[in-house]
C-alpha cells in the first residue's frame, strides 16, 4: 500500500470517520480473516498507524460517495458485495454501479406566444435605447469597464473576463457537458 504522509494539515475533505467504521465492519463481518488477511499491516509498521492511514486513504478515496444524493451508492454497494472482499477501487466501481436515484420529471408547458412576443419587444427597446447611446454600439458595457479600469477602481475577475473574451484577447471557455 502507498505510504500516506500523516503529517499534512489541514485533512482532505473525507467521509466522516463513523462512516468507515461502519464500511469496514460491514465488511469485515461479511469475508471475515480473509478481509484480515488482504489488508495485513507489513512487517515492521506500527499496526496502530497502518490501520489509520489505511482508514484515512479510503476516507479519502470515497468522499464523492459522501454526497446526500451518492450515500445510497455505498449502501447499495455494502448490501450487493461480491464473494470474495474488494480492494478500494473494486468498492469504488461497485459504487459507481448502484443504479441512479429516479428523479421526477419536471412539468413542461409551452410558452404563451403573446407573452413571447411581449418580451421580445421589451428586449428589443433595451437593445435599441443601448444602441442610441453616445459610442452607438451595444459594447458600451465594455467601454464603461475599460473606463472604470483606468481610473482604477475594482473589477471583478468575471468583469475582466467578460471584457477580454468581448474583445477578442481569450477565448471563452466551451461549456462543459
Amino acid at each position: 500500500m502507498q505510504k500516506l504522509d500523516s503529517s499534512r494539515e489541514p485533512a482532505p475533505a473525507a467521509l466522516p470517520d463513523h462512516w468507515i467504521t461502519r464500511i469496514f465492519s460491514v465488511l469485515r463481518s461479511t469475508y471475515g480473516a480473509a478481509f484480515d488477511r488482504q489488508w495485513e499491516c507489513p512487517p515492521g509498521q506500527d499496526p496502530a498507524l497502518y490501520a489509520q492511514q489505511l482508514r484515512r486513504h479510503g476516507a479519502v478515496e470515497l468522499r464523492a460517495y459522501g454526497r446526500e444524493q451518492t450515500v445510497q451508492a455505498i449502501a447499495w454497494a455494502l448490501e450487493h458485495l461480491p464473494p470474495a472482499p474488494p480492494n478500494l477501487v473494486e468498492f469504488k466501481a461497485l459504487c459507481r454501479s448502484a443504479p441512479r436515484p429516479v428523479v421526477a420529471a419536471i412539468s413542461y408547458s409551452r410558452s404563451d406566444r403573446s407573452r413571447v412576443a411581449s418580451e421580445l419587444q421589451r428586449i428589443a427597446e433595451v437593445t435599441d435605447r443601448l444602441r442610441s447611446q453616445p459610442g452607438g454600439n451595444a459594447r458600451n458595457w465594455a467601454y464603461r469597464l475599460a473606463e472604470r479600469a483606468r481610473e482604477e477602481l475594482r473589477l471583478t475577475l468575471d468583469q475582466k473576463k467578460w471584457a477580454l473574451i468581448d474583445a477578442g484577447v481569450i477565448k471563452a471557455e466551451e461549456p462543459r457537458m
